[in-house]
């Protein structure tokens, strides 16, 4: 079955998995709040219905900020429940900027405890020039508008001044062509029936939904 993608916004958790409890505590910010709701959320895994099966296999995205990754680790764990066998893609220098080390390390280990979730760092995907270079035209277009978004300015703002959005386009580009190649690769590899992320417009994701759709064909 070829991967479907699925942008899979805050809104939208609800419908997709109906515990509530997990949604009222991403609500909560800080070190110990999302230490504590990855220890329930964990906890409920033992109870899972679906152990020893799998529905199919599904790759989230986990990154930019405190309110994407937490969202990534509560669907990774009600995805389980759910009869899904998650992988989380993780964006290392994401975390590391959130959270203190101490926490985002403590993070990681409880989610390398789950035996039905695996974890892979984007950072360690081997990707090649040529796995790169594929995916620049693809991605062009989006680049600006991202740009735009974190800026809080119309993307005519940004393609208009190049002074002063040139540099960000230009790491913005590397890093969306960077994702593109490395979620291209993942789902090459290994066999997923759905990706989700947080959303397809802003950062880095316009790179991980031209992967995602381009397996599709």
């Amino acid at each position: 079955m070829a991967p479907k993608t699925v942008l899979a916004r805050m809104r939208h958790v609800g419908k997709l998995f109906s515990t509530k409890s997990g949604l009222r505590a991403l609500g909560g910010r800080g070190s110990r709040s999302i230490r504590q709701s990855l220890t329930q959320w964990t906890v409920q895994l033992r109870a899972n219905p679906w152990r020893g099966r799998v529905r199919g296999r599904v790759l989230i995205l986990a990154s930019r900020n405190a309110t994407w990754i937490e969202w990534a680790l509560y669907a990774a764990c009600m995805a389980v429940l759910r009869g899904w066998r998650p992988t989380l893609l993780v964006v290392r220098k994401d975390f590391r900027r959130v959270y203190p080390a101490w926490v985002w390390h403590g993070l990681i280990r409880q989610l390398e405890s789950v035996p039905e979730i695996d974890v892979v760092y984007l950072e360690d995907v081997c990707v090649s020039q040529d796995d790169l270079s594929v995916w620049l035209n693809s991605i062009a277009a989006h680049v600006a508008s991202s740009v735009a978004y974190d800026n809080h300015v119309e993307e005519a703002e940004v393609l208009s001044d190049e002074k002063r959005y040139g540099a960000s386009c230009r790491r913005r580009r590397g890093d969306m062509v960077l994702a593109a190649a490395v979620v291209n690769r993942l789902l090459t590899e290994n066999r997923f029936d759905r990706l989700w992320c947080y959303s397809g417009l802003i950062d880095t994701t316009p790179g991980v939904l031209a992967a995602g759709s381009s397996r599709r064909r």
